[in-house]
C-alpha cells in the first residue's frame, strides 16, 4: 500500500505541474481539466495517508507539505469558475502550486512519529 501512496504523489504532482504549463501556454480549459483531475488524485492520496497505519489518523492527512498544494488547487479551481477573474490572479496561484507540488513529490511519505511533549524541564 505504501508504494501506491508514493506513486500517487507523482500522479497528482505531475497533473498540477502540467496544469501550470497549460496555463502558461494560454490553454485555460486544459489547465482547468488537469487541475480537477489532480484534485481527485490528491484527495485519494490524502485519505490514504490517513489510513497509513491501518486506522484513521487525521494528522497525516493534514500534514502541511501535502495539504498546502491541495488547498491551493481547490482555491484555484474556485478562481477558475469565478465571474470576476483576472489573469494575474491565476498566475499568482499556479506558480506556487507547481513549486509546492514538486517539493511534495520528493518529500518522505512515511509515518511521522509523534514529537515529545516539551512541557518537562
Amino acid at each position: 500500500m505504501f508504494s501506491a501512496i508514493f506513486f500517487n504523489s507523482f500522479i497528482w504532482g505531475g497533473l498540477y505541474i502540467s496544469a501550470t504549463v497549460m496555463f502558461l501556454l494560454k490553454k485555460e480549459r486544459a489547465s482547468c481539466l488537469l487541475l480537477f483531475a489532480g484534485i481527485i488524485f490528491h484527495f485519494i492520496f490524502i485519505v490514504s495517508r490517513g489510513f497509513l497505519t491501518g486506522v484513521l489518523l487525521p494528522g497525516g492527512m493534514v500534514e502541511g507539505v501535502f495539504f498546502t498544494p491541495f488547498i491551493i488547487a481547490l482555491l484555484l479551481l474556485v478562481v477558475f469558475f469565478s465571474i470576476n477573474k483576472q489573469e494575474g490572479d491565476l498566475l499568482l496561484g499556479v506558480l506556487p502550486l507547481a513549486v509546492f507540488s514538486a517539493f511534495a513529490m520528493f518529500y518522505p511519505k512515511g509515518v511521522i512519529p509523534p514529537t515529545p511533549n516539551k512541557i518537562s524541564v
